[in-house]
């Protein structure tokens, strides 16, 4: 076959295979806080639109664009209810050279950010704040599905969120809330990632999942969802929660100051009504406060928790804790068969490793616990469920209290 021929050949391959794969009719969105102007067709950075509020007017479709020009500051949210489609996400990004595209949504709105009944969406780049008088529930970024069925492949990656004061009443609210209701249809995720974000100083929740399908009668979770490489610090209360999940995957972060402000039950990382869910290779530290307080928890309405070669230290409540009620029923199968495995502890309080309630086939095993010379805390509690929140001086009848050598102080 001659030069030509051949060619010819590859151009119709690109135009026939390649062309339709990358979106023929896929377009850029540029806007720009400073230069912008509404008016324009925000097709390149010279035209771009002003106003985030214009965005919602434009009718994104798979494989469009949303760039936003670094340096611009935005006091509105930025919501995406549009959806891409399998290797045409609609992704939103920033754009330039510069200070990163911030979005101050404080005495504005809820939320900074909103994925609202959207599949197929990769948000990057973006600076969020979300400060204001205490009051109501606010969130840095929300990805909230209602009666929708399966919504897929979502991305949240490399976005600073901070000073996010949502109310410490409610764990639902805070950083990057993930959230599946369905009322009227069973909804859940298939493939959410949530990696290399900053989160610092918000309540009251830093990464949080929300579901309403966790009973055994209403069983629909979400599958590979994936939270990793974050950066968790100055929590008002929990720091990463999966909920309603099978297979959620929580590795590679950092969590720091959790429960910092939240009164009631707090843990760094954690999940509930979860099945197979795999916690491994994070820190969790200086979790605050006894009421949990610990690094990690693998609690209730759960089975096959794995939590494996992390790192916990001077975490307040200790390191690890296990708990179930004692009742099991239609919305509690307990805690089952969960593993605790080569993590290390060092310097955490109160109670180093906490069993309570219903609990079943459980094994702790192959861990490294290391106490300073003038720690004297319970190496392994066993107790209720109600007893989980006893203060110091109740614990000296409930925990088996032993003083252990310091293996450096």
């Amino acid at each position: 076959m001659t030069r030509e021929p051949a060619r010819r050949l590859w151009l119709l391959f690109l135009i026939l295979v390649l062309l339709p794969a990358m979106g023929a009719n896929a377009r850029p969105y540029h806007l720009d806080a400073v230069d912008g102007n509404d008016a324009n067709d925000a097709l390149l950075p010279g035209t771009a639109w002003r106003s985030l509020a214009r965005l919602r007017e434009a009718k994104l479709e798979p494989g469009d664009q949303v760039l936003l020009a670094a340096g611009s500051v935005w006091r509105e949210p930025l919501v995406v209810t549009r959806s891409g489609r399998k290797n045409l996400p609609i992704i939103v990004r920033a754009a330039g050279i510069g200070a990163r595209p911030r979005i101050e949504a404080g005495g504005i709105s809820q939320y900074g950010v909103a994925v609202l009944n959207a599949e197929y969406v990769e948000v990057s780049g973006l600076e969020v704040t979300n400060d204001g008088p205490p009051g109501g529930p606010r969130y840095g970024v929300l990805i909230s599905q209602r009666d929708v069925g399966v919504a897929r492949n979502i991305a949240v990656r490399d976005m600073y969120i901070h000073d996010v004061r949502g109310t410490n009443e409610r764990k639902d609210n805070g950083g990057i809330v993930f959230q599946a209701l369905g009322g009227k249809r069973a909804t859940r995720f298939h493939g959410l990632t949530i990696e290399r974000n900053i989160i610092w100083r918000v309540d009251r929740s830093g990464i949080a999942g929300i579901s309403d399908q966790v009973t055994l009668d209403r069983w629909f979770p979400g599958e590979r969802v994936v939270i990793r490489d974050n950066y968790l610090e100055d929590i008002g209360g929990d720091g990463i929660v999966p909920r309603g999940t099978d297979g959620a995957l929580v590795e590679h972060n950092i969590v720091r100051y959790a429960a910092s402000r939240a009164p009631g039950y707090n843990v760094a990382i954690w999940q509930w009504s979860t099945d197979n869910t795999l916690i491994q290779l994070n820190e969790a530290a200086f979790t605050q406060g006894r009421w949990d307080g610990q690094g990690f928890d693998a609690d209730f309405n759960s089975r096959r928790t794995t939590i494996a070669h992390n790192f916990s230290h001077d975490n307040e409540g200790g390191f690890v804790l296990i708990c179930s009620p004692g009742r099991i029923g239609p919305d509690n199968v307990g805690n089952q068969r969960t593993l605790v495995r080569g993590n290390v502890s060092r310097h955490d309080g109160a109670r180093v490793i906490q069993l309570a309630g219903g609990i079943s086939h459980a094994r702790i095993e192959g861990n490294v616990i290391h106490l300073g010379g003038q720690q004297d805390v319970a190496m392994v509690a066993a107790n209720p469920m109600a007893g989980l929140a006893q203060r110091r001086e109740d614990r000296q009848q409930s925990f088996r209290r032993c003083r252990c050598r310091a293996l450096w102080p």
